[in-house]
């Protein structure tokens, strides 16, 4: 699997990640962890797009969801999810139930053009 993580751009205001093929559990942590040192380290908001157009099979990602309430940002925007399939449709729907705070700080978008639109009406 390849996972990249980077700033989107110079200023820091958006947190890029892309998913190709499969990814572990253990992934999913390193990337929760990485998202969550790179908020901290600027005071302003910071957004993410997650690009999930070429992504595989994902791990059961709601057992890493008390995990990553935990590693929510105080200066933490909302995260975009492009393209994420129906089976991460569906996590998204089960988490604004069984943890509201933090999927407050999700939503999709169909490309990253859509994202960023989204993110400038903020």
């Amino acid at each position: 699997m390849t996972l990249e993580i980077r700033w989107y751009d110079e200023a820091k205001t958006i947190i890029y990640h892309r998913y190709v093929g499969d990814w572990t559990l253990e992934e999913t942590y390193h990337i929760i962890d990485a998202t969550y040192d790179m908020m901290m380290s600027v005071s302003h908001t910071v957004n993410v797009i997650t690009d999930m157009r070429e992504a595989g099979k994902a791990p059961n990602i709601l057992s890493t969801s008390r995990y990553a309430n935990q590693r929510i940002a105080p200066n933490s925007g909302i995260a975009y999810l492009i393209q994420p399939g129906n089976f991460m449709i569906t996590i998204v729907h089960i988490a604004r139930r069984l943890i509201p705070q933090y999927a407050a700080h999700l939503d999709t978008a169909d490309d990253i053009e859509d994202a960023l639109e989204k993110i400038k009406a903020r």
